[in-house]
């Protein structure tokens, strides 16, 4: 699986939600990884 380039990131980045949850709930994870997890199911 080829990785994201810190340049194709720069761009997606941005579109991802950021909601940061003080209270309760699990903590987030990095959404790099995650979106490169969806993307090689994908």
């Amino acid at each position: 699986m080829r990785k994201l380039s810190d340049k194709q990131w720069s761009i997606i980045e941005p579109l991802l939600p950021r909601q940061d949850f003080t209270i309760g709930g699990r903590p987030r994870k990095d959404g790099r990884q995650v979106f490169e997890v969806i993307r090689w199911i994908v």
